[in-house]
């Protein structure tokens, strides 16, 4: 492995262990810090504490402006709510029956109505 797929690598490393323990679990800057040092990772990339403060604080804002982009983006043009799809399986008439039998009754409970891709089958 060449020096550059290596300090790809440990910036990888530096970005995953940063997100699933430093955001979602909520280890500190200082503890990773502390990690990456004891691993040797500090030659390669900057792991100061400071500095993976502010890589936390980024990734935090990417995610949200994520996740508002997306929320734009992905609304229903008809306000379905929950658009399920059937595979090959409910092809079979046999096999839509079934189910409609026993989960499109719970369905209609509340309030969801079911629309097959079958011409003339609704319930």
């Amino acid at each position: 492995m060449g020096n550059r797929e290596w300090v790809s690598l440990a910036k990888r490393l530096v970005l995953g262990v940063l997100y699933h323990f430093g955001i979602k679990h909520g280890i500190g800057a200082e503890s990773l810090c502390e990690f990456f040092k004891s691993v040797h990772l500090e030659t390669h990339v900057g792991v100061s504490a400071n500095a993976l403060r502010q890589l936390k604080h980024r990734v935090e804002d990417v995610i949200v402006t994520y996740e508002v982009s997306q929320s734009e983006q992905c609304q229903p043009l008809n306000k379905l709510g929950i658009c399920l799809g059937g595979d090959e399986t409910f092809l079979d008439c046999r096999s839509w029956c079934w189910w409609n039998w026993r989960v499109g009754l719970s369905l209609q409970k509340l309030n969801v109505r079911i629309v097959s891709m079958k011409p003339g089958v609704t319930s």
